[in-house]
């Protein structure tokens, strides 16, 4: 096939394969429309590739199903290797992932493996796209994922997925539209221009409309379509129609099954199908769907219905029989196939999946008996929890409850109510949530058990949280208790992980339950747990000011939440990664930690955010009062005390550097908090609301650097601040000095920061002390960008919205490339960003560019 326009994308797909022959693989993103050529593109360097090397390339299609199959483009390319590890079954996520590495990684190099129309992805196959692009870079492998940009919106799946995979292992090759030139190419004339409007250059709907001679120029790809489809005969027309409702690919038994293969050979004559020995299909998903969409609504429940017979007869994916079981609306079939496709879509963490299977088979919830109708609300209701569904888990537990209660079920009522008042909490219901762990222990208590032990475990966790250290620390010992004697290491590692946590946060701030807890949850293979722990010991250290044991825990627990695919516990650990390079006054990093969560939503944003907007409102960008009132949102809709008095502190330093100070508003709880609070939880608030003005009177018992200070006792508190390694707050302490050398000394510390707030606020001082020759500080062009950019970091990022190379940059600079990857990887840092075309956004937001800088640039 004739390849327009797509000459650049095939050189950087030849380039991928270059490094990754040297030892450097890549997780290369091919994004387009609907049509753009993906599919042309990726044939055509698969042909070339496996030309060279002999090495044939692993093909994974995703479906268009109603709910995809779990894992189904990795048992694409297993079934090309002769076979799934385990059987049909995978024998396991992970292991099947283990056999995938092994087969990439052997000779012949490089390897290669596509994964086609990824937007359909289900939750199984993004945790392997996200565990091979983690490690592509250390493979000799090129890992290609194809996806349509138009169907991912920001907060779609795959680009969570993609999120997380280091943006250094990333290639994007995008396939833009054809020009005009492009499309008269394709067409072999001239008189191209209506074409090109009509068809907005994409090369699919171009090639569609000319493959339909004698016809006037179809509005829409339908229209060319099934003007093609209206030259088959009927023969042929009745395969086209059977293939149209079997997304991806249809293997020719189903077809014979289906009393339609004679028409496949007239179909691929004239372009409409595709076909190799085994399977047939469309050329385009677009083609498809027209044809779908054109058949009468009786006769395309008929159809599925003949195709879900043939199916039932093989080995098929359940997942499969449940789609044409819905398109055929066989309420029967439904109620016989969702109910285990959704189980089996759990097994392999596709919760997405496995909730809307669930969903199709509640639709017909009359046609279970109660107690099957109950189990189905409750792992409807888990798959909800576990894909951050909350409302929907929270009505489906409501509904399950209704029935355990009705049938006086009390375990099984018990173990509903703990799961919902996770829920309820994670929604923000504190008292929904208390109310509904209570009336679990009632109903547990008739039959101790393991699920007793996990109400108890739950209710010590919401004490905890909510601060009520001593009632948290009495049902976290119940917990324990229990868990020991039934040997339950799950619970074991939970509960010991929650009085850990009150116990590290008072004196002697003691660690031994949190370590026992790290360590019977590795031991026991519980990753989760086992990231809680890391967690909460590297929490601690931080509040305590322990650098030097958080830099350990922090170190080994972002290790095993990478080896583990843990992203979100993960993220949690770089948000206390990027806490605690605040404080050392390593703001670039600090920002760099801050983009994982960008994406996400309750309390990890919100700590992020105030995090964000404490670093802005140091170095003086204009918007940083937004970025604390967006994490005051998130608050909002999930509370916490602890994440509360973070942004106090914020809010509060703030109102301390503006020219017209706003209010701090604090909560009540807020401030019973710093009455009665834990010392390292409350040390930092309870100073900042002194030095503003809004606390009249300090406990005794603060940390000694904040007591020391607030007493007045500037140089000590400096002296204190240096050993621990707090420069910014070392220089906060000089600038409380009453003559010029401390306050010289504390400019020095604030300029090398970029703290240009506070070394305004010092510099002011030294003037009206009559100080001769105040240090400048940074140039202005520095001083004044509100990202805190360097004169020669502006002048790279208007030469990146220009769209040049590095290399291009580097010549026209006269300095090395690696010079200018330096350079825009502080500029990324500085910005909050990963990409170039994200770069050029905020710059564009915040002024330091043009509004028109840079839009040119592809996505």
């Amino acid at each position: 096939m004739l390849l327009v326009e797509r000459e650049a994308q095939l050189a950087e797909l030849d380039a991928a394969v270059r490094e990754a022959g040297a030892g450097r693989g890549s997780l290369v993103l091919m994004s387009g429309e609907a049509g753009a050529g993906k599919t042309s593109l990726v044939t055509r360097f698969a042909s070339d590739h496996e030309g060279r090397t002999g090495r044939p390339v692993l093909y994974g299609l995703c479906d268009a199903l109603l709910t995809p199959r779990p894992f189904g483009p990795f048992r694409d390319m297993f079934r090309s290797l002769g076979g799934l590890p385990g059987g049909d079954d995978l024998g396991g996520l992970a292991g099947a992932l283990d056999v995938l590495v092994d087969e990439l990684d052997r000779p012949p190099h490089p390897a290669v493996a596509v994964v086609e129309d990824a937007h359909w992805a289900d939750d199984a196959t993004l945790d392997a796209i996200r565990f091979l692009g983690r490690r592509v870079a250390r493979m000799r492998t090129v890992l290609i994922v194809t996806y349509r940009d138009d169907e991912v919106s920001p907060g779609h799946a795959l680009r969570r997925a993609l999120g997380s995979v280091p943006v250094d292992q990333v290639r994007r090759v995008r396939l833009d539209p054809l020009s005009v030139a492009g499309v008269a190419r394709l067409a072999d004339r001239r008189d191209v221009a209506d074409l090109h409007r009509i068809t907005g250059g994409n090369p699919f709907f171009v090639r569609e409309v000319l493959a339909a001679p004698g016809t006037a120029v179809p509005l829409t790809v339908q229209d060319a379509v099934l003007a093609r489809v209206g030259r088959l005969s009927a023969v042929g027309r009745k395969c086209v129609e059977l293939v149209s409702v079997v997304p991806g690919l249809a293997e020719r038994w189903l077809i014979e099954g289906c009393a339609s293969l004679t028409g496949v050979d007239e179909a691929v004559r004239l372009g409409v199908l595709r076909a190799d020995d085994s399977t047939v299909s469309f050329a385009h998903e677009l083609a498809r769907r027209a044809v779908e969409h054109g058949i009468a609504s009786a006769r395309r429940r008929e159809l599925n219905r003949l195709v879900l017979e043939v199916l039932t007869q093989h080995q098929v994916d359940v997942a499969r029989l449940n789609h044409h079981a819905v398109r055929a609306d066989d309420r029967d079939a439904v109620v016989r196939f969702a109910p285990i496709a959704a189980r089996r879509a759990a097994s392999l963490d596709a919760h997405r999946e496995a909730v809307d299977h669930f969903e199709q088979a509640l639709r017909h919830a009359d046609r279970f008996t109660a107690e099957r109708l109950a189990g189905l609300w409750d792992d409807y209701a888990r798959e909800c929890y576990l894909a951050g569904r909350h409302e929907r888990a929270a009505a489906a537990l409501e509904r399950a409850i209704e029935v355990h209660d009705a049938r006086d079920d009390h375990e099984r009522l018990g173990a509903s109510l703990t799961l919902l008042a996770d829920v309820q909490w994670y929604l923000g219901r504190r008292p929904e949530a208390e109310q509904c762990v209570v009336r679990a222990i009632a109903a547990l208590e008739r039959h101790p058990g393991g699920a007793l032990a996990q109400a108890y475990a739950l209710r010590a966790k919401l004490d905890m949280i909510d601060d009520r250290l001593g009632s948290a620390r009495t049902w976290g010992e119940k917990a324990i208790g229990m868990a020991r004697a039934a040997g339950d290491t799950a619970v074991l590692a939970h509960a010991l992980n929650t009085v850990g946590c009150v116990r590290w946060v008072v004196p002697p701030y003691d660690t031994d339950l949190l370590i026992e807890s790290l360590r019977v949850a590795r031991a026991a293979g519980l990753t989760q747990e086992t990231a809680r722990a890391y967690h909460n010991l590297a929490d601690g250290c931080i509040n305590l000011m322990r650098d030097e044991d958080a830099e350990t825990y922090l170190s080994k627990g972002i290790g095993f939440c990478d080896a583990h695919d843990l992203v979100l516990s993960e993220a949690y650990l770089l948000v206390l990664r990027a806490l605690l390079r605040l404080d050392q006054g390593r703001w670039d990093e600090a920002t760099a930690d801050l983009r994982r969560p960008s994406e996400s939503e309750g309390l990890l944003l919100a700590v992020a955010l105030v995090a964000r907007g404490t670093i802005e409102l140091r170095r003086g960008v204009a918007h940083a009062a937004a970025t604390l009132d967006q994490a005051h949102g998130h608050l909002e809709r999930q509370p916490s005390a602890q994440v509360a008095l973070k942004l106090v502190v914020a809010r509060a330093e703030l109102a301390w550097l503006g020219d017209h100070p706003v209010p701090v508003t604090v909560t009540d709880r807020v401030a019973e908090l710093i009455d009665t609070g834990p010392v390292p939880w409350v040390s930092r608030a309870a100073f900042w609301l002194h030095r503003i003005g809004v606390l009249d009177r300090l406990r005794d018992d603060l940390l000694e650097p904040y007591r020391v200070q607030a007493a007045g006792r500037w140089s000590e508190a400096a002296a204190l601040w240096s050993t621990i390694g707090r420069p910014y707050e070392q220089a906060l302490a000089l600038s409380d000095a009453p003559e010029p050398e401390p306050l010289l000394q504390a400019l020095g510390i604030l300029d090398r920061l970029g703290a240009t707030s506070v070394a305004s606020r010092v510099r002011g001082r030294l003037t009206r002390m009559g100080v001769p020759s105040v240090p400048r500080g940074p140039r202005s062009t520095t001083r004044t960008n509100p990202a805190g950019l360097t004169a020669r970091q502006s002048e790279i990022l208007h030469l990146l919205a220009e769209g040049l190379p590095y290399r291009e940059i580097a010549e026209r600079l006269h300095v090395a490339t690696k010079t200018v990857d330096h350079h825009v990887a502080a500029v990324r840092a500085k910005l909050g960003v990963t990409t170039r075309h994200d770069a050029v956004e905020a710059a564009r937001q915040l002024g330091i560019l043009s509004p028109s800088a840079g839009t040119h640039l592809p996505k």
